[in-house]
């Protein structure tokens, strides 16, 4: 603001001849110019970076809304086919989210204990299930699943909701990051 200043004051003087161009007020009016163009750029820059976000977060909500139309669509989901529709969910997630793994997790009957429905793995396009984590075991995971919406752990070795898989899963597989969101049915979590 004060380059722009001090351009716009010896510019103005010399247009309404107040002052004579002389190599002084023109050396002014250059080195105005030349110390701001390392803001100009910041500013370009800048720009650049919030178009490139704002057309990344286009492009990923329309994707999340492409894969909702597709699974209100899902007729397995409709017939009862609960095999066809975790499969399709699950693979359609890892896909929208760019993810390494999605799964879906029911709690078991006594919600002592959350079991694998279906985890679907990208990298070898296989479904696995049957894996079962016990409270006793993530006590900090079951505590932030009772009282939060969602975890949101891009940090999950550091997460404390989810610290506590970092030697049994997060390490060995390589994960970096987990989002859980809660299954409701019939105004009750059942699973995430």
């Amino acid at each position: 603001v004060i380059l722009m200043a001090i351009f716009l004051f010896v510019k103005i003087n010399v247009l309404v001849e107040n002052w004579p161009s002389t190599s002084i007020t023109r050396g002014v009016e250059f080195g105005c110019f030349l110390l701001f163009i390392p803001f100009l750029w910041m500013i370009v820059r800048d720009f650049m970076q919030k178009s490139s976000f704002i057309l990344s977060s286009k492009n990923y909500i329309e994707r999340l809304n492409s894969a909702l139309v597709h699974q209100s669509h899902n007729e397995a989901l409709y017939m009862g086919n609960e095999e066809a529709a975790s499969r399709s969910v699950t693979k359609q997630i890892a896909e929208v989210l760019n993810a390494d793994r999605a799964s879906i997790w029911l709690y078991s009957k006594d919600r002592t204990s959350i079991v694998c429905y279906k985890l679907y793995i990208k990298k070898t396009d296989e479904y696995l299930e049957n894996i079962e984590l016990f409270e006793k075991d993530f006590q900090p995971y079951f505590d932030a699943l009772k009282s939060s919406d969602y975890i949101s752990a891009d940090d999950a070795e550091k997460h404390p909701a989810t610290s506590c898989f970092t030697e049994s899963y997060l390490k060995p597989l390589g994960i970096k990051s987990m989002l859980d969101v809660p299954i409701w049915h019939r105004a009750s979590c059942i699973g995430v």
